[in-house]
């Protein structure tokens, strides 16, 4: 299985936003892998995280992270 990065992660809260990218993506049955996760606990602010993914699953992993954290709903009744 070929894995490609999807998503990098960096500064201070790099490795929960990493953590919170990797269930979003768990939730919607895309396995995923932080392999330098603990380096940006070691050094936050400095070391960048990686999420990776099956290549052929790369497309629909990086459409469900922009959905998720780039366009989030807002929560709560909306005034129109």
């Amino acid at each position: 299985m070929n894995l490609v990065r999807v998503r990098a992660f960096s500064g201070a809260t790099a490795s929960l936003d990493a953590q919170l990218a990797k269930g979003i993506l768990t939730e919607r049955g895309i396995h995923s892998v932080l392999p330098n996760k603990f380096g940006a606990e070691v050094l936050p602010g400095v070391d960048v995280v990686q999420l990776l993914v099956p290549e052929d699953q790369a497309a629909e992993a990086a459409q469900i992270l922009d959905d998720f954290l780039d366009h989030p709903v807002p929560a709560g009744p909306q005034a129109i």
